[in-house]
């Protein structure tokens, strides 16, 4: 009695009417079309959206909507195929499904209805963008603070009293010479980063703070890699609700090249002082190198001062006691020639960290070595369109990256030994001319004597003979005289 061949087929109970049984077939196809294809956006939609609270009812109802369809199908089948016990357990099967998806929304119905409304959907929506919105505003403000940290060198820190949690901003890290992200230092190992002589100043500041109060302070930090930093800090206290200090909150300034500016401004000041109150050039060169030696912590420092042939003498040198002396030494350099001389009078700066990785011509190596040379940095001097010499700073203990103020300071000394050339050279000139119009005019008193004396000589033998002049007319004068008185008396002793 199970078997489709006690049954005939349903199409014989609508007679077999084409118009009938087409209705009947394009409706069940269209709804089981219709009913396969729900399942499948449901699917999509709780696969898309995991977020959705009890999504897996929407899988439940996939599975009753696909049995409804496929009672649907089976209508189509029992047209032509009796498999009426087929139909009614799929119908059955459906009937469970419905059943259990119906019992399970019953239950899940009153958190359904607790769920937002659609105009509160939107109200969280546009909540949630809003906040999207301003964190996204935070964040660029946040990096574009960063950034303006980096380029200004200004860090910020803060401490917690409760947590005792130091925060640093990267740019704060990128200070004390450390990597940014990396675990922040504790406050014993802050206190070891300050620079020995400026950590009392330093501890009394922090309690100050702590205190309540506002401040400022200037200290020194030293790196890992034993540089030294100028630092400008300012800190304020944060309060709670009670008026008790909760947190600290401040900023630092890097202030080293301010301050390495000023140094730079008096070094140049003083020599030029020196240079516009003294004649006397070995002592200006010998006091630019030295105090620029020590400025620049360097090695050695010295003035090379080139001969007709390009070779050259140390006129002046300030010198490391654990280095070699080179002072009066003659040397020459056989990489330099003209293509160097050229390059020099433009104003060409030679700035090497390491002899050895710059890519230098072997033969230059060596004549550096051999002074125990690892990084040099060298100016030129000049005399107008002359070039006179090189202002040479030696760096031997290891390799050194030359800064930009470190090439300006040199530039300008350089100016300023130039200047001092030119002043002992126009002394000495002047010197020399006013040592030849001294010369002169000792000559010229001589020569001016020597005719004066020659005058009087002369007005003296003019004198001697108007006298012997006179003596002679009066010697004729009574020789006339004396011949006339004879004839007188010859005419008077003889008269005719």
């Amino acid at each position: 009695m199970v078997t489709a061949e006690f049954f005939i087929p349903h199409g014989h109970c609508y007679l077999w009417k084409p118009e009938l049984v087409g209705l009947h077939i394009v409706s069940d196809a269209l709804t089981a079309l219709a009913y396969y294809s729900i399942p499948l956006m449901l699917v999509y939609f709780v696969a898309k959206r995991r977020d959705v609270p009890f999504n897996w009812i929407f899988l439940w109802f996939g599975a009753f909507i696909i049995s409804c369809g496929t009672t649907h199908i089976m209508g189509i089948w029992t047209l032509w195929h009796p498999n009426y016990w087929l139909s009614g357990l799929i119908k059955a099967f459906t009937a469970a499904i419905s059943l259990y998806t119906a019992w399970k929304l019953v239950f899940l119905l009153p958190q359904a209805l607790t769920m937002p409304s659609a105009a509160q959907f939107e109200a969280v929506r546009t909540e949630i963008k809003e906040r999207q919105q301003a964190e996204a505003a935070l964040l660029r403000e946040k990096t574009h603070l960063a950034l303006a940290q980096k380029i200004a060198h200004v860090g910020s820190w803060e401490f917690d009293f409760a947590t005792k949690k130091i925060t640093w901003s990267d740019e704060t890290f990128r200070i004390y010479g450390l990597a940014p992200g990396q675990s922040t230092p504790t406050i014993t190992e802050h206190w070891q980063k300050v620079h020995p002589e400026d950590r009392s100043v330093w501890n009394k500041t922090i309690s100050q703070l702590a205190r309540g109060e506002s401040c400022q302070l200037e200290f020194r930090i030293v790196r890992p890699d034993g540089s030294i930093r100028h630092i400008f800090a300012q800190g304020e206290p944060i309060f709670n609700a009670d008026g008790q200090v909760c947190k600290l909150f401040g900023t630092l300034l890097d202030i080293s090249d301010r301050i390495a500016a000023q140094e730079r401004e008096r070094l140049v000041g003083a020599i030029s002082l020196r240079i516009h109150q003294s004649l006397e050039l070995q002592e200006i060169l010998n006091t630019t190198v030295t105090e620029v030696r020590q400025f620049l912590a360097s090695d050695r420092v010295l003035i090379y001062r080139f001969n007709p042939d390009w070779s050259g003498v140390v006129a002046v040198e300030s010198v490391g006691a654990n280095w070699t002396a080179v002072m009066g030494s003659t040397l020459h350099d056989p990489c330099f020639g003209k293509d160097y001389t050229q390059l020099y009078l433009q104003g060409r700066v030679g700035a090497i960290a390491n002899i050895h990785t710059a890519g230098l011509m072997p033969c230059f190596v060596e004549f550096l070595a051999q002074f125990q040379v690892t990084a040099s940095l060298t100016v030129p001097i000049l005399l107008g369109e002359k070039l006179w010499g090189l202002l040479i700073v030696h760096q031997c203990r290891g390799e050194r990256h030359w800064q930009s103020y470190d090439i300006e300071l040199l530039q300008q000394l350089a100016t300023q030994v130039a200047i001092a050339l030119q002043q002992s050279e126009l002394y000495s000139r002047v010197q020399a001319e006013l040592i030849e119009r001294q010369r002169t005019e000792a000559a010229l008193r001589e020569l001016t004597q020597q005719e004066q004396e020659k005058a009087q000589q002369l007005e003296q033998a003019l004198k001697e003979l108007q006298r012997t002049q006179a003596q002679l007319v009066q010697s004729e004068k009574m020789v006339s005289l004396g011949h006339l008185v004879a004839g007188v008396a010859h005419e008077i002793n003889n008269p005719t």
